[in-house]
């Protein structure tokens, strides 16, 4: 029998298992963040400087300010003045900076799976792009929603000359396709109209988180504090949630009701009739044959009778995907004078602009195999679609299909060429999170892997020489933004 080892044998074994197993496991390079050896002349290491940008975490592109310390972001801030975030910046925002320095990101270009320098993945793309025009084959852009000018005219200069189409899509709860549907029917176009909940003394709410993860929750956030902090002057407004689980903005409201998406509809419905009969407005009989809701038919008739107590200062906004709920909530608002005071249709929002239509009219020509190319950009339809696993076969079938995004996820995985973008935080941009309000990105950070801008990849893409997407940036701003007279150099820096 093996006598049992003693306190220094035991030692010695564990140390030799600890070593074997260390020894067993990959070495991987070290890489060290250490100040810098000679400082520029504008930085005194220790000393943070503070940097002016735009938050690129969402499309609602709120300002930004940047702490900076020795040449890294250290902390992000909302930036003071921004005309809609007015200085607040929300949890995911400021959590933006851990993306940054996440070691899950994509860091190095990626052709068939493997490792690749850039001028490889661009002669993989041109080569590709050449197979597909010779088969007669379409390409196509599958993009989130571009809040920036500048990287929609890059997408735009890159499609044109292969007569290819740009579909922006918006998933799951984030899409607003039935709001953007419902103006469309009304008004021709598809808009999403702004919402200025400053304005507003009464606020009905139908299943949109609109200051948690709505669509601009920073700016709907600051339009409500203030309304609310104007309570001495104008009354204290009032605020009734419609919804079916608990959300930040029903946890606020003054009044909240449970309601299924169906009873939502009804309710939506109910009160349009409300207001149109009061309004002498002759809607059809569809409205006068609406099934009975006992639970809630009181409650709306009080609540329609608010809301025409308070025309041109009350606010009707749904967030269910849902069109007959979308368009009997614009003919409210329109019916109850609130646009132009409450709902902004001149200046409208453009945070959300993809159409479901367009996504189903992408896939039928995926599956048809009309289009042969396939650029997806800051999405994971693989993992976001409902029937992701059937956008997997579809990749799969296509002569090219390239992904260019931050992150290695299942659609980067599924595709034949990962081009690694840069983080928001070390790229140039511009923003119009609204129409007529524009705002500028700039890098905060030198590009920490081999990473590369999304607009240049489609410039270098599109056959330009000389891809710098900070001189198309600058050119952009000259010819269409900064155009009154004076110096362009004061004012681009100003800006």
């Amino acid at each position: 029998m093996t006598p049992d080892p003693g306190r220094r044998d035991f030692l010695k074994l564990t140390g030799l298992g600890a070593a074997a197993a260390l020894a067993a496991c990959e070495r991987l390079p070290v890489r060290h963040a250490v100040p810098y050896l000679v400082p520029p002349e504008e930085i005194t290491p220790g000393v943070s400087a503070h940097y002016a940008g735009t938050c690129t975490a969402c499309p609602a592109a709120c300002g930004l300010l940047a702490t900076v310390r020795d040449g890294r972001p250290i902390k992000l801030e909302g930036r003071p003045g921004h005309p809609l975030s007015r200085g607040g910046l929300c949890a995911v925002g400021q959590a933006d900076l851990r993306g940054l320095y996440d070691p899950g990101r994509a860091r190095v270009p990626r052709v068939g799976g493997r490792v690749a320098a850039w001028a490889e993945l661009d002669a993989a793309v041109r080569d590709g792009l050449a197979e597909v025009r010779r088969a007669g084959k379409g390409v196509a852009v599958l993009s989130a929603t571009l809040t920036s000018p500048s990287a929609r005219a890059a997408v735009q200069a890159f499609l044109q000359p292969l007569g290819g189409t740009l579909v922006e899509h918006d998933p799951g709860p984030e899409s607003c396709s039935a709001w953007l549907e419902a103006y469309e029917a009304l008004d021709g176009r598809p808009l999403l109209p702004a919402l200025d909940l400053e304005q507003a003394d009464l606020l009905v709410v139908l299943s949109a988180d609109l200051l948690g993860a709505g669509i601009d929750p920073v700016a709907h956030t600051a339009g409500w504090s203030a309304r609310r902090r104007a309570a001495q002057q104008r009354g204290m407004p009032r605020h009734v949630q419609i919804e079916s689980s608990l959300s930040l903005t029903g946890a606020a409201a003054d009044e909240r009701w449970l309601a299924t998406a169906a009873e939502r509809r009804l309710v939506a419905l109910m009160l349009l009739r409300h207001v149109a009969g009061q309004a002498g407005v002759e809607l059809g009989a569809s409205l006068a044959s609406l099934p009975a809701l006992p639970a809630f038919e009181d409650r709306v008739a009080k609540l329609g009778e608010q809301l025409l107590a308070r025309r041109g200062a009350s606010l009707l906004v749904s967030g269910d995907n849902d069109l007959p709920t979308q368009l009997a909530v614009a003919l409210s608002n329109r019916l109850l004078g609130n646009e132009g005071k409450t709902l902004d249709l001149a200046r409208p929002s453009l945070v959300r602009r993809g159409l479901d239509r367009d996504l189903a009219a992408l896939l039928d020509g995926l599956a048809s195999g009309r289009i042969g190319a396939l650029f997806v950009h800051a999405l994971d339809p693989v993992e976001q679609l409902p029937d992701g696993e059937a956008f997997r076969a579809l990749l799969a079938k296509l002569p090219l299909s390239v992904m260019v995004g931050e992150r290695p996820n299942a659609t980067a995985a599924a595709c034949r060429v990962l081009a690694a973008a840069h983080h928001g935080l070390e790229s140039w941009g511009d923003f119009e999170p609204r129409a007529g309000t524009l705002s500028l990105q700039q890098p905060m950070v030198r590009p920490l892997f081999d990473t590369r801008h999304a607009g240049e990849c489609f410039l270098a893409w599109s056959g330009q020489a000389s891809p710098d997407y900070r001189a198309f940036l600058r050119e952009r701003w000259r010819r269409e933004v900064l155009t009154g007279p004076g110096d362009f150099e004061a004012r681009w820096a100003a800006a």
